[in-house]
Order: C-alpha cells, then structure tokens, then sequence
C-alpha cells in the first residue's frame, strides 16, 4: 500500500535517527514534496540512503571547476544501479564488424559557430524512455525522424517501441546499439508511426513481445546508415591510436544535420544546467542525440553556459535538464561524445 505522503512513511524511520542527520531527513522529506514523490515505509529507508548518497556527489561535482551545476532531480532518490537502467548502451556487434559499417569521408569544413537544428525544424519533441534501457531505440528513433525532415519530408513522430519490442539483436529494456538499431529498421522495411505503436515499455521496464500486426503501416523507410566519425574500438591495440572526431562531427552537423551520438551519461543523474566538461567521463553508457552546436570563447569561469558546446537532445522527458536538454562540451570529446556518431539515410 502506497504511503499518503513522505512524512508518513518515513517517519518511523527518523525517529532513531542521530540529531546529525535530521536536517537531511527534513531535506529528504521536502525533495519528496517538490518532485511528487510517494514511498511505502518498506522503501522509504533505501531511498533516503540513496538521497544521500546523491547529496555528496553533487556537492563533490559542484566543487569541480567547471561551468555544469548539479543539483536534485526526479533521479536523486536513486542509487547508482537502479540509475543504470536509463543508461541502456550496450553494443552487440564486434569491431570488426563495425570497421564494416562506412564512415562519411566528405564533411566540409566547419564554417557556422552557432548551429541549431531546432530552430530549422528538424527536431521532433523530447521524447521518454522511462524505466526501460531503451535510450539506444530512442536515439536511432530521433536520428531517423531527422533524417527524414532534412529530406524535406513531413513531420513524422515515430514509434521507439517498435525498435524497443521487434529489434532481435539488441536486449530490449535491457540495453542495445545505435547501428543494429538501424539495421534492424532497414531489414524490417521502415518505422510505424508513434500512435500505431505506442509506447508501453517505461512504465513497467518491460521489453514487450514485438506485436506484428501493429507494423504493417510504415510510414519512412531507411537506406542505410553511417558513422559520422571513425568510432572508438571497444578494445585491441587501436584503442590508444584512436583520435576524437568533433571537428568532423560539427562539420557534418552543419551541412547535413542532427547526429545520433552515444555518451557516458553516469554524471547526468543530477545534472541540472550549464556545459558538462571535467565531472564527465568516456565509458559509454548512453545513447542521445545532438541537434546543434555553439562555438565561442570561454567566457570567465562562472556557472552558466561558457566556451563552446554541443546541445544534446535527452529521453527522460523535459522534466530533467534545460527541458530535456543537456550541453556537453566541445572540443575535448567530453562523455566521449564522438566515440559513436552516426547519421541514418533516408
């Protein structure tokens, strides 16, 4: 049975509790008023060691020299394995048969400092995996429904769990790649719309058995797909060899649109503003999707926006981040930004 409130539930908990931590009861109990959370007494103890758990990392980030801010989100009750299960990257295919998959060779040269494709219209709405690990279905998704708008083609909002349930290669909720993603899409001869294939997998973290007779109205197909940039190996020798690819990325972007990039998104639990640099790391845990680029002079040392950035498109609703959005930096492959960028062709 669900508690009426917080206070209710967990009051039981805090009355043994050492004086020491009753401000970070009382803290708890307001982050639960503030993001309409309700816990039964059962649970109420974990996440409020998870809450915690999360107060010092934010503070830990906060104290690294930077311009991101972390603060409390709808994630801050979460410990750091139940965070995992919106970070779904996990790829499937060997390097050698990435080294297969074709890199776009003719990018141009970077000529723009502010690219937005939003403002283009080429950006469908922030979308939400919720507890599902689908983020690698979600970003193929958003690649595709771009691709398909710089083809000069309609607004199409298209169905994740299509990717989600039928994607035999990929693991579902439990995480999956960006290329079988598209390979999947090419084989199955195109994408059903959102509304004939709703999405049902967030709310329970179920993959959900592929429902056949829901695909037979596919509304854009695909060609192929490309990398952007060569990807990072997952292992061997090439490892240390490997170079970033922003400037390549950025070029590309402006001539040829939104990219489908893969992150390590481990510190984004609680991020709430400002351009993600030295709290990120390169393990690949997440897939997204970046719609545009600001390239400037750094700007002081404040805590806004400062230097240059990518703009990167999120799943987990417009609740999280700057309404769904996150600015990651530019210019030193932070969160791994161009270890997997990919472009589908419509």
């Amino acid at each position: 049975m669900r508690s009426l409130c917080l206070s209710l539930a967990f009051a039981a908990c805090v009355v043994a509790m050492p004086a020491a931590e009753d401000y970070m009861a009382t803290a708890f109990v307001e982050y639960a008023s503030a993001f309409n959370k309700t816990y039964t007494e059962a649970e109420a103890p974990a996440r409020f060691e998870a809450f915690k758990a999360n107060i010092a990392k934010i503070n830990a980030n906060n104290a690294i020299e930077g311009s991101e801010v972390y603060g409390l989100t709808k994630f801050s009750d979460m410990s750091a394995e139940e965070f995992k299960q919106y970070l779904g990257y996990k790829p499937v295919i060997s390097d050698a048969a990435r080294d297969a998959i074709p890199v776009i060779e003719d990018s141009g040269n970077v000529t723009a400092t502010t690219v937005d494709w939003r403002t283009k219209g080429k950006v469908t709405p922030v979308k939400d995996q919720g507890q599902c690990g689908s983020c690698w279905a979600f970003s193929a998704t958003e690649a595709i429904e771009s691709a398909w708008l710089m083809a000069g083609k309609p607004q199409q909002i298209l169905a994740p769990q299509q990717i989600t349930s039928c994607d035999k290669k990929d693991l579902g909720c439990n995480g999956g790649d960006t290329p079988t993603a598209y390979q999947y899409v090419e084989k199955a001869g195109g994408m059903v719309l959102n509304k004939a294939y709703p999405y049902t997998s967030g709310k329970k973290g179920k993959t959900g058995k592929c429902q056949n007779q829901k695909l037979r109205n596919k509304v854009v197909k695909i060609s192929g797909f490309k990398y952007a940039t060569k990807p990072k190996p997952n292992k061997g020798a090439n490892v240390q060899k490997w170079q970033p690819g922003e400037d390549k990325m950025a070029a590309l972007m402006t001539t040829s649109g939104p990219l489908s990039v893969c992150v390590d998104a481990s510190v984004w639990q609680n991020y709430k503003r400002g351009v993600v640099t030295k709290t990120c790391k390169q393990q690949l845990d997440h897939c997204v999707q970046a719609v545009g680029f600001v390239k400037k002079k750094k700007s002081g040392r404040g805590k806004g926006k400062s230097g240059s950035y990518w703009i990167v498109r999120n799943s987990w609703n417009t609740d999280w981040g700057d309404k769904g959005y996150i600015y990651v930096g530019m210019g030193g492959n932070y969160c791994g930004i161009s270890n997997e960028a990919t472009m589908p062709t419509v």
